[in-house]
């Protein structure tokens, strides 16, 4: 007899909440934490006197951090299934998106991407690790497995 697929976790939250839940995390995470930037930066020079190769910096700040983020999931591979480590990279990203309007310091300026940028790739790999965990129909230590090294 061939085994069903659940519509439901171990947590008894079905799968189209998950799916919600992960979308919502991706909209912080993608939206306010990447994309966000990118069309403010021509204001921030055109009015807000910002250079353009402090822009460049800006942003290489925030790629940086999109590197650093996964890297760091790879290193600390507990960080993936940290709910702390979730909720905290949320607030982490829309505070340093905030943060950006009340400095014109550039090192604080560029810390603040850098953040934003590790915590909103950590906030990709941890929900989507964490989503297909839930829904997974494999033992979790298998469906970690297949999301870790896929």
């Amino acid at each position: 007899m061939e085994r069903k697929r659940q519509d439901v976790s171990a947590a008894g939250v079905g799968v189209p909440r998950i799916a919600g839940m992960a979308a919502a995390g991706f909209a912080v995470a993608m939206g306010l934490g990447r994309f966000s930037f990118t069309p403010i930066l021509p204001l921030m020079i055109g009015q807000a006197g910002l250079s353009s190769d402090a822009g460049a910096l800006l942003a290489t700040a925030n790629y940086l951090g999109y590197l650093v983020g996964p890297v760091l999931a790879l290193i600390f591979p507990r960080l993936v299934s940290s709910w702390v480590l979730h909720r905290w990279s949320l607030v982490l990203v829309v505070v340093s998106l905030l943060g950006m309007s009340f400095t014109i310091d550039e090192l604080i300026r560029l810390g603040l991407r850098f953040l934003a940028g590790a915590a909103s790739a950590l906030l990709f790999v941890v929900i989507a690790s964490s989503a297909a965990m839930k829904t997974s129909p494999l033992p979790q230590t298998l469906s970690a497995m297949r999301v870790t090294h896929s």
